[in-house]
């Protein structure tokens, strides 16, 4: 665009040579901003490969038991592919029986936070969770109350906190449970549902910390009490 000589005396050219002159640097300020963001975004190839190869596989298994055994290895290379990096030295032990051989445990990871001040340390210094126990549901529906005290067999006065992958997450029974168990017996159990892991899934291909979200489910439940 050629701009022609201002008459200083014409209010309307003047007023129209100031619109013009704001909307480029706008234009410039917008296209800078999100230039100076997306260099400062990394997009790993591989997290986002190893990511839509884990949320097919568990898109194609079916829920119930027919495919319970496939739902629980999955869910460990979801556990891995998301968290491992939060650890000193990444310890784990499927299928773990406790000493008196009565109960299984689906995945216990040692816990040894990098940080002290992350999500992993939280639930150790407050929770007493040396040890984090995962458990696996594929129910076809969502998980009730009976279900869920049922995990907390798994859970004594040294570690108190369990995490639970669950395909269509709580109904209304087990989250008054989940409460109460937190506020009178001082007990964590968070859920994660399918799409809780595609939004995880999702943040992780961008190298984003998917931590956060464990915190504030945690948030959501202390609040409460």
């Amino acid at each position: 665009m050629v701009l022609q000589p201002i008459d200083i005396f014409n209010k309307d050219k003047i007023n129209y040579f100031n619109q013009y002159v704001n909307q480029q640097y706008h234009l410039e300020a917008i296209h800078y901003f999100i230039k100076d963001n997306l260099k400062n975004k990394k997009f790993n190839s591989k997290l986002s490969y190893g990511s839509s190869l884990l949320l097919e596989r568990l898109q194609n298994c079916e829920s119930g038991k027919k495919d319970w055994s496939k739902f629980e290895d999955i869910c460990i290379e979801i556990f891995d592919h998301l968290f491992q990096n939060g650890f000193r030295n990444y310890s784990i032990e499927k299928q773990s029986n406790t000493e008196s051989g009565f109960l299984r445990r689906d995945l216990i990871i040692n816990n040894l936070p990098k940080e002290i001040n992350s999500f992993w340390g939280d639930v150790k210094s407050s929770y007493g969770s040396n040890l984090i126990i995962c458990e696996f549901k594929n129910y076809s529906d969502q998980l009730n109350s009976s279900t869920l005290y049922s995990t907390t067999k798994y859970i004594n006065n040294q570690n108190r906190f369990i995490l639970i992958f669950s395909r269509h997450g709580l109904d209304e029974s087990a989250r008054q449970l989940q409460l109460r168990l937190l506020k009178e017996r001082n007990m964590l159990i968070l859920v994660l549902e399918d799409k809780d892991i595609n939004q995880m899934m999702s943040e992780k291909r961008l190298d984003i910390n998917p931590l956060y979200r464990l915190e504030n489910l945690k948030f959501e439940l202390e609040k409460l009490i």
